[in-house]
């Protein structure tokens, strides 16, 4: 029980605005150095910063590391469309 509890949650863990840790990672929807969008099991989440980059990506338990400079972490309810994707970066 306690493992499938450990499985359900998202957390988010930030050192020195450089490396960050995340559970709870079902996609990486897209990234590049200055973006890294993912689906977690709480909805859609947008890092963006200066050079980004996955470090390294746990598919079994959702965990993922990014390392760069983070300027914003946020987060996108299951239903709300994102207004940082793809096409509405590309017609800015």
């Amino acid at each position: 029980m306690e493992q499938q509890k450990e499985k359900t949650t998202t957390t988010l863990y930030l050192k020195n605005r450089t490396t960050l840790i995340l559970t709870g990672i079902s996609d990486i929807v897209s990234s590049d150095e200055n973006s890294v969008c993912l689906d977690t099991l709480d909805g859609g989440l947008m890092v963006e910063g200066s050079e980004l980059h996955i470090i390294s990506m746990n598919v079994e338990s959702g965990e993922i590391t990014i390392e760069g400079k983070v300027d914003s972490i946020t987060y996108h309810d299951k239903t709300q469309v994102s207004k940082n994707g793809f096409f509405a970066r590309m017609f800015k």
